[in-house]
């Protein structure tokens, strides 16, 4: 009986050190859908996702979370959702260009992490 009382304690306390040692641990990055990555974003405050559409193409279908804003308005409204040059933000379109000339309009209103991230219907297609 003690023997295995002794053996229970043991695996008791292996259970015990190996949790703590995973909350320990380092996480490893990895590379989510977008879908997953949006949303996790949002809740660490972490990406901005801009859709640089017309209003009629955002209502027809954008990303979950992504903040409307057309390409030819992005500098005058940018600070309606963030005002820190370092956040990072992805900006998408219909096939990349107008996202390409919102990316250049915030680097030089002095953004220092914007991304074209391209296509709406490529960034679309990784959503589950």
């Amino acid at each position: 009986m003690r023997v295995q009382l002794s053996l229970a304690g043991i695996g008791v306390l292996l259970a015990v050190c190996s949790a703590s040692a995973q909350d320990q641990a380092p996480k490893l990055t990895q590379k989510l859908p977008v879908a997953d990555a949006t949303q996790q974003a949002q809740l660490q405050n972490k990406v901005i996702w801009i859709d640089v559409r017309t209003k009629e193409e955002y209502d027809s279908g954008h990303l979950p979370g992504a903040v409307h804003i057309p390409y030819e308005q992005i500098t005058d409204k940018i600070s309606q959702v963030t005002q820190d040059k370092n956040a990072v933000i992805q900006l998408y379109c219909r096939s990349g260009r107008r996202s390409g000339i919102a990316l250049e309009s915030l680097q030089a209103a002095g953004f220092s992490k914007v991304s074209n991230a391209g296509a709406y219907d490529t960034l679309k297609a990784q959503i589950p």
